[in-house]
């Protein structure tokens, strides 16, 4: 099989490594394709049990990961397929895509709902209005030059970004290098950092804040919200020494369950150790108050936000800066190439209501995606693109109070 994708002007570009995996196994992702291919040559079958109402079999196609196939004892229809996958997040975390309401087809039972389970928590719920057997699809065949493609130098090699600090308020340093910023914080006696995407970047963000600070530990960790492109490297800050996560009430559950989670399949750093320090996890609710003599920083609820119910933002009143994730992201590199250089348009808007109604004078904004700047770059954005999106402007309320339009 030849995984390719088609661009916008047609041409076609082959991938390889793990995206050309992910969709041999996707492929095999559904009832009628995963049975056909068992039943051919070179499959390996094991371990066949029974467990509930279902009988279940592993198999193995190739160099592919083992998928398990179950079936329903009474109706002899599939009823799961469930792959074992690695999250940096969720460790060992099974995926299981789940087959009800079948209904006759062409002489075979075939599903109409399609329910994915990511562990223990329903992730995807499709169901099928029209299914044709041996229909006309085309031609799916990859293009002759996309089969002659071969992959790129270097197989996948390591690369290394820049690591740069920016010192934007005394004892306050916006590190870039990637997509994903983040920031180091200075206290009396230890260091925070605001965020670690993932392991790469948690690596660099500790060097450079050695770099900076050599004598003062970075023991607290601040999360902006639960995606996993925010929280990949969470297990990897708590190897490292920290002992206190702060973020939003709604994510403490989902970190804890991170923290305990088993990764025996691609071991981190936290799984390697021997027993790690007991971490604290402080709830913020609507607003809360990080400080010492010597540092402030206020923590909001990002309301009525429809990217993640799950959100904070960070201000900084010593230099009148905002740090957030994912809703304002000035000249971020993937939305330039997207054709969306401003980001996007309603989340723009429900960052200005947000903090009209905090009252807050924000003079620069510390994005986790995006360049650092003023308070200026941010209006003119956001009007720009309210033009290009009229309506009613998003809220920010909390207990009746709107946010209102315009200002600081």
């Amino acid at each position: 099989m030849v995984a390719f994708n088609v661009g916008a002007n047609g041409n076609a570009t082959r991938v390889f490594g793990n995206q050309a995996n992910a969709r041999r196994v996707e492929y095999l992702r559904h009832p009628l394709t995963l049975v056909r291919t068992a039943l051919g040559s070179g499959v390996k079958l094991a371990n066949a049990r029974t467990l509930g109402t279902e009988r279940l079999v592993d198999i193995t196609i190739g160099d592919l990961p083992p998928l398990t196939l179950a079936i329903g004892a009474t109706t002899k229809l599939p009823t799961r397929i469930i792959q074992m996958t690695d999250s940096a997040t969720m460790g060992d975390t099974a995926v299981a895509l789940a087959f009800s309401d079948y209904r006759p087809v062409n002489g075979l039972q075939l599903p109409t709902r399609l329910t994915t389970w990511t562990d223990k928590w329903a992730t995807g719920d499709v169901r099928v209005h029209n299914v044709t057997v041996d229909g006309n699809v085309g031609d799916l065949a990859a293009p002759a030059a996309v089969v002659a493609a071969k992959p790129p130098a270097g197989g996948g090699a390591p690369q290394t970004f820049p690591n740069d600090a920016q010192e934007i308020a005394k004892g306050v340093w916006f590190v870039g290098g990637t997509t994903h910023h983040s920031l180091i914080v200075e206290f009396n006696d230890h260091l925070m950092v605001i965020e670690a995407p993932n392991s790469e970047r948690v690596t660099a963000v500790w060097a450079k804040a050695k770099e900076l600070r050599p004598n003062k530990p970075i023991t607290t960790l601040l999360v902006t919200h639960h995606h996993a492109d925010h929280t990949g490297g969470v297990r990897d800050a708590v190897a490292l020494g920290v002992t206190d996560i702060i973020a939003h009430e709604s994510n403490v559950a989902y970190l804890n369950d991170m923290l305990k989670r088993p990764h025996t399949i691609n071991p981190d750093r936290l799984a390697k150790q021997p027993k790690a320090k007991p971490v604290k996890i402080t709830a913020i609710g609507d607003t809360g108050v990080v400080k010492d003599s010597s540092m402030t920083i206020n923590l909001y609820h990002i309301l009525d936000n429809s990217h993640a119910d799950s959100m904070l933002m960070i201000y900084f009143p010593q230099g009148r800066i905002m740090t957030q994730a994912d809703v304002y992201m000035p000249r971020d590199a993937r939305h330039i190439i997207s054709g969306e250089p401003l980001g996007h348009a309603p989340w723009n808007r429900n960052v200005m209501a947000n903090l009209v109604h905090r009252k807050l004078q924000v003079d620069y904004h510390a994005p986790i995606h995006g360049d650092y700047v003023p308070q200026s770059k941010f209006v003119e954005d956001t009007i720009t693109m309210t033009q290009y999106m009229p309506g009613e402007e998003p809220k920010a309320e909390s207990g009746g109070r709107g946010a209102g339009r315009g200002g600081q």
